[in-house]
């Protein structure tokens, strides 16, 4: 009898690391999942700019070489970004953002910021930059971070008016190091429901988008120990925030 309970009691034993195995495997492929979709997602924002770059080329006429220049360093740029993103995307660290080995890296911001608004150049908004000099190199996965901050810019450019100014501001408090991404567009009705998967305003229905994008920016600083937060009036703009540790 004895041994029937031990024999019983190792059945149910290894019954329930089979199924932690399994809920585990699910898991796993959910995450995946997600994260493909993020990643096609993400992949937009270069096409968008290929797409853009490629029509004024063909419309422009104008015999003045240097702009001719400046559209196709815009597309070279774009698809280097794709490229790039699609490589390290689909690297096996990079198998989704929760338990993602960051490439860690002194980062500077200043820089950083440049290098993501070159990449709009052919938007018609108008890009704003205040930032300290110098500012302290940060620990960051840089490439990361530029997806966070192109998907704000992008977001402040989608819901924002023609030609309307949007500010990109760097802030340097005594622990965390802060960017901030302002416009004056539609504002958010429901600012505590923006970062979930997903989620997307009834207001925002005739602008494409899979409500992803700030969802994947809040993963990104919470994998660098950091956070997004949003201020918006509706009518007035937004501003959200990326705030990272710097010490």
């Amino acid at each position: 009898m004895k041994q029937i309970i031990i024999a019983k009691e190792a059945s149910e034993k290894n019954a329930l690391l089979a199924m932690e195995m399994a809920h585990h495997e699910r898991t796993a492929r959910h995450e995946q999942a997600d994260f493909v979709a993020m990643l096609f997602h993400e992949i937009k924002t270069p096409l968008t700019v290929i797409d853009s770059a490629a029509t004024v080329l063909e419309h422009l006429d104008d015999g003045h070489r240097h702009e001719t220049v400046q559209r196709y360093d815009a597309i070279h740029y774009a698809v280097e970004r794709l490229n790039r993103l699609v490589e390290q995307s689909l690297s096996h660290e990079r198998q989704g953002l929760d338990d993602i080995h960051l490439n860690l890296q002194p980062t500077d911001l200043n820089l950083l910021i440049r290098i993501v608004i070159d990449s709009f150049h052919t938007s018609v908004h108008s890009l704003r930059t205040d930032a300290p000099v110098p500012v302290p190199l940060v620990q960051a996965d840089p490439e990361l971070l530029r997806i966070a901050l192109a998907n704000l810019i992008d977001n402040a450019m989608k819901y924002s008016p023609p030609e309307q100014d949007i500010h990109i501001q760097l802030d340097l408090q005594p622990v965390t190091i802060q960017l901030h991404v302002r416009d004056q567009g539609m504002g958010l009705d429901k600012p505590d429901k923006i970062f979930d998967r997903f989620w997307r305003s009834s207001r925002t229905s005739n602008v494409a988008g899979a409500g992803l994008g700030l969802y994947l920016v809040r993963r990104i600083m919470h994998a660098h120990g950091g956070e997004v937060q949003v201020q918006s009036t509706l009518g007035q703009g937004s501003c959200f925030t990326l705030s990272m540790p710097w010490q």
